[in-house]
């Protein structure tokens, strides 16, 4: 457990060095950038709509129009985190080498490598999702466990598209660099 917390340390600090990115991981996020921003819009959209829909109207209106859509959004932009920022993490780490020779397990490197997209994309999913969802229970009368359950549901809902999403991406990224050399 201490050399995972080590590792995800590591990571943290990597993330967090921008200056030392080079012009292809910059591109890719710039990309991602953009990506957050219409995020950012998204969540500011679905601010100023929500006041449009009053308290007389029905859950199901609230539920398709606003729900759905912003759970969707969360997967396709899961799904693009891990292509593109969970794939390149898993083929073009220039240190991988030298960690893989490391006295640790397999597994607890790449929890490491990924869970700093895991962590992004629950931010990401939080905002895009917390104010339709809450709209929905305040129009519902939902009590306290509903909002536990969508606390759970904005934690689980990243796993599964980050990691097919890694899993595509680190087998694309091998692919392009196979062609280009």
């Amino acid at each position: 457990m201490r050399t995972l917390l080590i590792l995800l340390k590591n990571e943290c600090l990597k993330f967090s060095r921008t200056n030392q990115i080079r012009a292809k991981q910059k591109q890719a996020m710039l990309g991602y950038l953009l990506c957050l921003l219409a995020a950012a819009l998204y969540v500011f959209f679905v601010c100023k709509i929500s006041a449009a829909f009053s308290v007389s109207n029905n859950a199901e209106t609230i539920l398709l129009s606003l729900l759905v859509p912003s759970a969707f959004t969360c997967l396709v932009f899961d799904l693009a985190a891990g292509i593109l920022w969970g794939g390149g993490l898993a083929a073009f780490d220039a240190q991988m080498e030298a960690q893989l020779a490391l006295p640790v397990h397999l597994s607890v490197f790449l929890i490491s490598k990924i869970f700093v997209v895991y962590v992004t994309c629950t931010i990401l999913n939080g905002m895009l999702l917390f104010p339709a969802a809450v709209l929905y229970g305040a129009i519902n009368g939902c009590g306290m466990l509903y909002y536990i359950l969508l606390i759970a549901d904005v934690l689980v809902l990243p796993i599964v598209p980050c990691l097919l999403g890694t899993l595509a991406g680190a087998q694309l990224f091998r692919m392009l660099k196979k062609l280009s050399v």
